[in-house]
């Protein structure tokens, strides 16, 4: 698969029913980050997802049927652009992405955003050092 490189951003979203629309909620730090723009138009690309199966209506597949859901947001090596949102108790950032997943970033600075490269993974918290970013 090809990925343009004007992709703004890239997350996984829950889908719901809203009568007789599918409703997918964007992260308001995708706003804040100046990804996306409210009342920007955006393109949406729908990417099958071989683990649910054959499903009736997979756009609205429940988390509870998803194995990922259990997994980290994150992986070693990835990039992302977080913002740090606060000090956590040894003096390193703490940036939060995906389900609330807990990103520690050494030398981030609470309102810091920044481009960060995933070094370790743990099922409840990830380390990250700073590739670039507004310190």
């Amino acid at each position: 698969m090809n990925i343009s490189e004007d992709l703004l951003c890239l997350y996984t979203a829950t889908a719901e029913r809203d009568g007789d629309e599918i409703v997918l909620s964007i992260p308001e730090r995708e706003v804040s980050l100046g990804s996306i723009g409210a009342g920007t138009t955006v393109r949406v690309a729908l990417l099958d997802n071989p683990d649910l199966g054959d499903t009736e209506d997979r756009s609205v597949a429940s988390p509870s049927n998803r194995d990922q859901v259990d997994q980290p947001p994150v992986e070693e090596g990835e990039v992302r652009r977080v913002e740090i949102e606060s000090i956590g108790d040894q003096g390193d950032g703490i940036a939060k992405v995906d389900r609330g997943y807990v990103l520690v970033v050494p030398n981030g600075e609470p309102g810091d955003l920044l481009t960060v490269r995933i070094e370790t993974v743990t099922p409840t918290v990830g380390f990250a050092e700073i590739v670039s970013g507004h310190q």
